[in-house]
């Protein structure tokens, strides 16, 4: 097997957190036999880690390698992300190959991307299934900080980093995330009503109610405006148990 087809592989392998032989087949779209042959190659390499059953480009590698591919070769790290995202979102039924394909399409589809992290933050907060949540945040703030994500997909990232926040009664630590989200709502008015209504919530937690007051007011505006009925029944609900807590 000749060498470039090997530091490919190794290129590739770099893009999932894990991957077997049959996500390395997905993401390279090369039958499952190449994809072992190219395997076994690369499993001698000293930072391709064995994880269970899985294999895993050691961190910080890895990080070195997504940062020289998303700077040289988008057009292939948005491929190979792509079909990463559908590779893992085969296996929808395990909640860490949910979050690694919602991860994938952050960045390869942002808006398929940012509507799944609204669907499964929904379905997890009603579970209470918190750590799912943490993971769901966190994949989206790895792309944040390493520069791959668009203005909206950091706006909504920062927008649950914040949710996070609020779920552990730091409401200090909210807001900084809210203000952080506010700078990237664009032309996002839902995304704008959403970050504004928070506010309100973390200001009437603070006992702040005349600054919650003009949130849910300026919040309630962009709901009406937009046609959000729940937003604005929510904030009318909030201005209304606030006049009974003065």
């Amino acid at each position: 097997m000749s060498s470039p087809l090997v530091i490919g592989a190794v290129w590739a392998a770099a893009i999932p957190h894990w991957f077997d032989e049959e996500i390395l087949a997905r993401i390279l779209d090369i039958p499952k036999e190449d994809a072992a042959a190219l395997c076994a190659h690369i499993l001698d390499i000293p930072f391709i880690q064995r994880v269970g059953q899985w294999h895993a480009v050691h961190e910080l590698v890895r990080r070195l390698l997504l940062d020289n591919l998303w700077r040289w070769r988008r057009k292939t790290f948005l491929v190979w992300s792509r079909r990463a995202a559908e590779a893992f979102e085969g296996h929808s039924d395990n909640p860490n190959f949910l979050i690694e394909s919602i991860y994938h399409w952050l960045v390869a589809d942002p808006d398929r991307g940012i509507g799944l992290v609204k669907y499964w933050w929904a379905k997890w907060s009603e579970a209470f299934q918190y750590s799912h949540l943490y993971a769901l945040v966190q994949a989206g703030l790895e792309h944040k900080k390493a520069g791959r994500l668009g203005r909206r997909a950091q706006g909504w990232v920062l927008f649950y980093d914040s949710q996070l926040w609020i779920l552990r009664h730091k409401y200090e630590s909210a807001l900084e995330a809210m203000k952080d989200a506010l700078k990237f709502v664009g032309e996002d008015r839902q995304l704008e009503a959403d970050c504004l209504k928070t506010v309100g919530d973390v200001a009437r937690k603070l006992r702040e109610y005349d600054l919650a007051w003009v949130w849910y007011v300026k919040a309630m505006s962009i709901y009406q405006e937009i046609g959000d009925r729940l937003g604005e029944a929510n904030c009318k609900q909030a201005l209304e148990d606030m006049n009974r807590e003065y």
